[in-house]
Order: structure tokens, then sequence, then C-alpha cells
């Protein structure tokens, strides 16, 4: 009966929001990349099953229908550094929002002097990953695990579409504290 608690608390205090947006091009724009902690080859390749496995299989994504399987996704450094500045600034700024906090730890918003939160789109362009179709970001708060992070992004229509999405071709994700992000583009 312990357990079962502490599954249901964890379970009630995970939160997840998926959001998305597309079009961007070089322009002449100067990109001032994050500088994300080196990421372990272990933990890319943890990441990168978690979800290739997921797009192995058609699935239902509730009421937003079925999805075949979906090609292999590869890692992309510039999605990864888009990612963790995204989960950085969430968890220094206890801002659980796509829109960056605006803060001194929204990276994106400070080096190009936005003065607003950054946009998914914008941390993306920020560091270096210049794209003609969409980025994806999928967000969570609550879980340490992987797998339970997976699990309720995959149960949760939309950003089970994310995870599915046939275009998609790359993935960065990050975890700072209990803070997620994971980023997917279409170049």
């Amino acid at each position: 009966m312990k357990n079962t608690m502490k599954t249901i608390g964890l379970v009630t205090a995970l939160a997840l929001v998926g959001c998305g947006g597309g079009g961007s091009k070089d322009d002449g724009y100067v990109a001032h990349p994050y500088d994300a902690p080196p990421i372990s080859e272990s933990l890319k390749n943890e990441y990168l099953t978690a979800v290739n496995n997921a797009r192995a299989v058609g699935r239902t994504c509730g009421e937003l229908g079925f999805f075949p399987a979906a090609a292999p996704l590869v890692w992309d450094d510039r999605l990864y550094k888009a990612a963790y500045e995204h989960s950085e600034d969430m968890a220094s700024a206890n801002h659980f929002e796509h829109s960056g906090s605006g803060t001194a730890s929204d990276w994106t918003a400070q080096v190009q002097e936005l003065g607003r939160g950054s946009t998914i789109e914008e941390r993306a362009k920020n560091n270096g990953y210049f794209f003609t179709g969409h980025v994806d970001e999928n967000i969570g708060f609550g879980s340490n695990s992987l797998t339970v992070m997976m699990d309720a992004w995959l149960n949760s229509d939309g950003h089970c579409v994310g995870i599915m999405w046939k275009d998609t071709k790359g993935l960065g994700m990050a975890k700072v504290g209990k803070y997620w992000s994971m980023e997917l583009g279409t170049k």
C-alpha cells in the first residue's frame, strides 16, 4: 500500500505540455549556442532508444488517431542544447511553460535581447538549428524516470503525435532536476 501511494503521488505530480512551430531560415542570423554540459554517449543512446522504440510500432494517439510506425530519429546536439537550455531555465525560474521565463536564466532571450521569454523556434535557431519544416517540443515535470516520462508523453494525445510524427528526423533531449525537455526537428 505504501509503494502504491508513492506511485500515485508521482503520477499525480507529473505535468506535461507539448507544442510546436514551424519555419526558420538562416537569413544572416547570428546564433549564440547555450553552453550545455556534454552529454554522455550512454545517456544520448538511452534517450534515442526510448524514443525510437516508441516510434518503431504504430500507435493510437488518443482522439488524434492512429499513427503508423515511423523511422528512427538521429541525435542532434543543437536540439540537445536547446532542450538543456529550456530545462535549465524552467528549473532555475520555477517556470513550467513552452515559452522561456524571460529572466536571466532564459539564455536565448538574453543573448538575442528579446525583452520577453524565448519561443521554441527561437531557442532552436539560437542554438544553430535552422529548419524549413517544423520544431516540436514536449516538456514534462515531476519524475526522475525516463520510463515514466515516456509513458506519460505517449499517453497524452499531443505529446504522442509529436513523438510519432513521420517527418521528424532529429532529437535532442535533456533533464535538469525534474524538468524535462524533448526537442524534435524535421530538418
